[in-house]
């Protein structure tokens, strides 16, 4: 089993010569596939090149890709992935996870605002 991987265009490609990946993993505009700051926060996606599926079982693909959360409401949340478009596709949840949790507290608050002049008497309401 192969640990080392590096990308043939968006093709994940078994690398058992580590100094040729070591060459490889040194640009990280190959590495990376997203990146989006979202409100307080940011996600990044990059390919890792070493499979993070460790005792995992022998056939199923390497997981050699990342989303990670930076920062705001999900600070380090993080998903693998094993391809370059299920990655693509994880980052784009990600900030629409990002985005979701930087926008309940305001609903929340209104809720709250509401329910409050709905008890309040006529005369003193917010």
């Amino acid at each position: 089993m192969n640990d080392f991987y590096i990308l043939d265009g968006h093709r994940v490609v078994a690398c058992p010569d580590i100094r040729v990946w070591s060459r490889w993993m040194e640009t990280f505009d190959r590495r990376q596939v997203a990146s989006t700051k979202v409100g307080s926060g940011s996600v990044s996606t990059v390919f890792l090149g070493m499979d993070h599926g460790w005792g995992s079982l022998n056939d199923r693909a390497p997981i050699v890709f990342e989303s990670l959360v930076f920062g705001g409401p999900l600070d380090e949340e993080m998903v693998r992935y094993s391809t370059w478009c299920q990655a693509k596709a994880g980052h784009l949840e990600m900030v629409r996870r990002c985005r979701a949790a930087e926008r309940w507290p305001y609903r929340v608050l209104r809720w709250v605002m509401s329910l409050l002049r709905s008890l309040l008497p006529e005369r003193t309401k917010l």
